[in-house]
């Protein structure tokens, strides 16, 4: 990732990403876990394509509008906007983001573009019966039932355990192969959602 796209004229061309994070704080897109995915929103997307982890990009960086970034995100996320009622829905599917800002002349990294393409050719991305991505509905409530069981039986936590490869042993027993990196992904992408609300609930329980 690099903040060289600022312009050199820009009044903190000087600024990077990093200084604007906590030290325990890894600003790089989650590769594999994003390119897995059926569908983004419109911010998601905006920030994967600077290579950044939308979840840090919300969290950390846009209360601070002082940032070249924070102005570059906003413009990017309003012309995505405009057009979202026409070729590029919200959300929208991963390789048809990747056609857009290809068609419109907007940088997108590299690694996850070429992991995107992978994943589509190999089938790994999650769509519904019907080839369509999942709506944000039907995903949530796919997320909560994962993690749930996951946290019930398996007593996931996202920071240690082992969880995934519990989980790939059964699947495999029965028959339902699945690799152990594409469950701790989806493990994953649950807990980044919903762990803190299990959290919460232990507390006031």
């Amino acid at each position: 990732m690099s903040d060289s796209h600022w312009g050199p004229n820009h009044p903190h061309f000087e600024w990077t990403i990093e200084e604007h994070l906590p030290e325990d704080v890894d600003p790089a897109a989650r590769t594999l876990h994003w390119a897995q995915l059926a569908s983004w929103s419109i911010q998601e997307a905006t920030a994967l394509a600077s290579g950044f982890e939308p979840g840090v990009v919300f969290k950390y960086l846009m209360e601070d509008t002082k940032h070249p970034f924070v102005e570059q995100f906003t413009s990017r996320v309003r012309l995505a906007e405009r057009v979202s009622t026409g070729k590029l829905p919200s959300p929208v599917r991963p390789t048809e983001y990747l056609d857009w800002v290809k068609e419109v002349g907007i940088p997108f990294c590299p690694e996850l573009a070429k992991a995107v393409r992978s994943a589509f050719k190999s089938g790994a991305q999650a769509v519904g019966g019907d080839g369509k991505p999942l709506s944000p509905k039907v995903r949530q409530s796919l997320l909560k039932i994962v993690l749930g069981l996951a946290v019930k039986h398996y007593r996931y936590n996202p920071n240690r355990s082992s969880a995934s490869k519990e989980i790939q042993a059964i699947l495999s027993d029965l028959g339902l192969g699945l690799d152990e990196d594409t469950i701790r992904a989806r493990l994953r992408e649950a807990a980044d959602e919903f762990f803190d609300v299990i959290e919460e609930h232990r507390l006031k329980g």
